[in-house]
């Protein structure tokens, strides 16, 4: 797995600096977050949420991967909080490779709400770094990857407020960006609603045991999901998510940028 992370990567750079320098792209990389999975009903559930320690880090970035602005959130800082939530449903398949997750991707910036969130999107699990189904486990790593899509009715993943889509952060850096506002990124109305496509990751990284204690060791993740359930579920406080938002069109420049894009988020905001 990691000799192909590796060959993924320097893929993936070389493909982003052969991209427009025009393209840009959203990135926004969130850590501490719950992770869970567990069946009130059927079909069994994934969710994901925010915590009070949890962190976002958003990024407007060119076609060559240089940041152009950025933003950050921390939720432990006073009078400063985002929103997330990601809930979707989870199948295991009789085959190997078989895990279907059909999920919805809500997240806020520092002055939106989750009743009209600055971002939403459809999630499909998907192959973005050549696992048949995008979802592997092993050494206590639950990796889940896939790709995110405008949900029927919004006319982009970048939603409130309109015309311009602004992502407001919690803190106040030394110097202006792109828009000339510290701490907040802006896409223009004409250029927002091309926003449709994506990559999203979550990567779970101190998945040891089960609900009720029994351990994970040994398992891949169609034994991990196929047992979850006898054994009261799984969760974890430190899910990681990083999620690529592309123009359209931007089929080439997500491909390039979905090789590379799957890795240990860690960012320490001072």
């Amino acid at each position: 797995m990691k000799a192909l992370h590796t060959l993924a990567t320097i893929l993936a750079v070389a493909a982003i600096f052969a991209a427009p320098a025009t393209a840009q792209v959203v990135e926004i990389n969130y850590q501490n977050l719950n992770l869970s999975f567990h069946q009130p009903a059927t079909p069994s559930q994934l969710v994901v949420t925010q915590r009070s320690n949890s962190i976002a880090s958003a990024f407007l970035k060119d076609g060559h991967g240089n940041t152009l602005d950025s933003a950050d959130i921390y939720n432990l800082q006073a009078n400063h909080w985002f929103d997330l939530l990601m809930s979707g449903t989870v199948a295991n398949g009789a085959g190997v490779d078989d895990i279907s997750i059909s999920a919805v991707w809500q997240a806020t910036d520092n002055v939106t709400t989750l009743a009209a969130p600055s971002l939403e999107a459809g999630f499909v699990n998907a192959n973005v770094l050549g696992d048949p189904d995008g979802i592997t486990f092993g050494n206590g790593v639950l990796r889940i990857e896939g790709r995110i899509h405008s949900l029927p009715g919004n006319d982009s993943i970048l939603l409130n407020p309109t015309p311009n889509w602004v992502y407001a952060g919690g803190f106040v850096p030394t110097a202006p960006g792109a828009d000339g506002v510290p701490d907040q990124l802006t896409v223009a109305g004409a250029k927002r609603t091309n926003y449709h496509t994506g990559i999203l990751a979550v990567l779970e990284v101190s998945l040891t045991e089960f609900g009720d204690g029994t351990p994970t060791a040994g398992l891949d993740a169609d034994q991990l999901f196929a047992q979850a359930l006898l054994h009261g579920g799984f969760s974890s406080t430190d899910a990681q998510i990083q999620v690529t938002i592309v123009p359209v069109p931007g089929a080439a420049l997500l491909a390039a940028i979905g090789l590379g894009m799957v890795r240990p988020i860690r960012r320490w905001i001072a």
